[in-house]
């Protein structure tokens, strides 16, 4: 991973409107996650603010599961952002992406790639300590084995293969806090894959894994709710 940081933003993590959020701090930043399978790629990330270029940097990926804290910037939004890859495109070209943000200080803003498409998620700062645990949950009795791979920013926080009877929901693990995680679930035998990051932006946010049949799934819930008893 190689960051090329403006000097315009200060060292730290990631994002999204313009006033300062109560009890945040006071400056809105910007953090990377991105899994491409294995194939390597660059982003350049431009951030725009009245026309003016405020921060460029380009990050330098390896394909595998990637996280980055990228930088903070203390104006208020709102901003014009751009990431361009060097992910190939459907049809010609490579993928890229114009977003306008609000850019509200004591929030971050994750730019998660892929080579699905190039999104923007934000969640409030500081991060809190998550209330919910990482849950588990199929839908069919029979013993149906699954690998669970769970990350927070960068640190694996989970990572098993689950073999269960049943169809009642189980708790896997704590969960740290609020932010970034990254997701993957296989069916039965290893056979299919479901990847994706997932930001939390709720203590009391649900992350759910599973199958439904043999199909992989990785749901988010909000505070209060959860998949229906069968």
């Amino acid at each position: 991973m190689v960051l090329l940081s403006g000097c315009s933003m200060l060292p730290g993590g990631g994002g999204g409107g313009g006033d300062v959020e109560p009890d945040g701090p006071a400056y809105h930043s910007f953090s990377f996650a991105s899994d491409t399978g294995g194939a390597a790629f660059e982003a350049t990330l431009t951030v725009e603010k009245d026309g003016s270029v405020i921060h460029e940097e380009t990050v330098s990926s390896d394909g595998s599961r990637t996280f980055a804290e990228l930088g903070q910037v203390e104006e208020p939004g709102p901003y014009t952002v751009t990431v361009n890859t060097t992910i190939p495109a459907a049809g010609s070209g490579n993928t890229s992406k114009r977003a306008e943000l609000n850019g509200t200080l004591g929030t971050e803003t994750v730019v998660d790639v892929t080579y699905l498409g190039i999104s923007f998620e934000s969640h409030s700062l500081p991060e809190q300590e998550m209330a919910e645990p990482l849950y588990f949950k199929k839908d069919i009795p029979m013993e149906i084995a699954s690998t669970v791979v769970v990350s927070y920013e960068g640190e694996t926080v989970f990572s098993d293969t689950v073999e269960r009877q049943g169809t009642e929901a189980v708790e896997l693990a704590d969960l740290p806090e609020t932010g970034v995680y990254h997701v993957a679930v296989s069916g039965s035998h290893g056979e299919r894959w479901e990847n994706r990051t997932v930001v939390l932006s709720d203590p009391g946010e649900k992350l759910f894994v599973g199958l439904d049949g043999d199909t992989p799934e990785i749901t988010v819930y909000a505070p209060g709710e959860g998949p229906s008893r069968q």
